[in-house]
């Protein structure tokens, strides 16, 4: 993948942050934060959590996941926050996924989606919600009948 060395070069920054202490796969990390940056040095996507657990099989667990996903060229203004109480981050795959709730907004406020069992697709673009969705559109969407 094309992020690859990037995330594994921060990896052990985000995990070792919260103290001086070796942090071993499978114990938890409290209070952590993972920055992901594309081939040009920009911010792609942020990850924060209240907890995580990063597996043996490079996968990540999330308690109280926050991520926050930035457009191409502009790595200071978030394009959407999601967050999900519960969620697994595959960061070799640019993916996470979830079977709790996803909450998610717009940055600059036009919609927001409510959702289950959900997955991120970074690369694609994507989102994918599969029971309960619900999305609001916070914008005039002009008259359907013209």
């Amino acid at each position: 993948m094309k992020h690859r060395w990037l995330i594994l070069a921060i990896m052990p920054l985000a995990l070792c942050g919260q103290s001086q202490s070796r942090t071993e796969i499978g114990a938890p990390i409290e209070n952590f934060r993972l920055p992901v940056f594309g081939e040009d040095g920009n911010r792609i996507w942020d990850l924060q959590g209240k907890q995580g657990i990063y597996g043996d099989d490079g996968v990540l667990d999330v308690e109280r996941m926050t991520l926050r996903t930035f457009p191409p060229g502009q790595p200071k203004t978030p394009e959407m926050l999601i967050e999900s109480p519960q969620a697994r981050i595959f960061p070799e795959e640019n993916r996470a996924a979830g079977n709790g709730y996803l909450f998610l907004q717009a940055t600059n406020g036009s919609y927001a989606i409510v959702g289950r069992e959900w997955q991120w697709l970074g690369d694609e673009g994507k989102i994918l919600i599969g029971s309960e969705a619900r999305v609001t559109f916070k914008q005039a969407l002009g008259s359907i009948l013209e």
